[in-house]
């Protein structure tokens, strides 16, 4: 028989309430044994329930680690990738490191300007400006550095520039 005290436990099926009130022990009592058989007793059913919960949770953290595993690989891929497309904007060469590339060659010859014709074309098709840009570029780079260039050499022997 049970002792008549409330067992805390809502929502509980009315059979087991009836089986704990034909029981001889106190709910107590009932629920302890029960607990200790399906959760902490030392008989084979009782252990195999632990190795089976052990079981689950080493199932779910090797997932997790299989998740974040993942998870760091992608991470680490997408570091490379940013560290890659920086190195390839450090390698880069701006407009304007060519215009001085190729102006500081034509400032340091004694040569005429269309004589750099073809450094000059492959500056405008990497950077998507003109012959005549890129000279205009190269007048306004002579002003600003302050070199005096001969007025025949902007000219080839035919009065034409780049």
């Amino acid at each position: 028989m049970s002792d008549g005290s409330d067992l805390f436990v809502r929502d509980l099926d009315e059979t087991l309430y009836s089986f704990l009130d034909a029981d001889n022990r106190t709910k107590k009592e009932a629920v302890e044994t029960a607990l200790t058989r399906e959760y902490g007793g030392e008989r084979k059913q009782a252990i195999d329930v632990r190795i089976e919960q052990k079981d689950r949770r080493i199932d779910l953290l090797q997932q997790e680690i299989s998740e974040l595993q993942a998870e760091l690989d992608r991470e680490k891929n997408e570091r490379e990738a940013l560290v890659d497309r920086r190195q390839e904007l450090d390698n880069e060469r701006t407009y304007e490191d060519d215009l001085r590339a190729l102006f500081e060659e034509f400032a340091e010859s004694r040569a005429v300007l269309p004589r750099f014709r073809s450094d000059a074309r492959d500056i405008a098709e990497e950077h998507g400006e003109t012959l005549a840009t890129i000279e205009q570029d190269l007048r306004h780079l002579a002003d600003e550095e302050d070199v005096e260039i001969d007025a025949d050499r902007w000219t080839d022997d035919y009065g034409e520039g780049l």
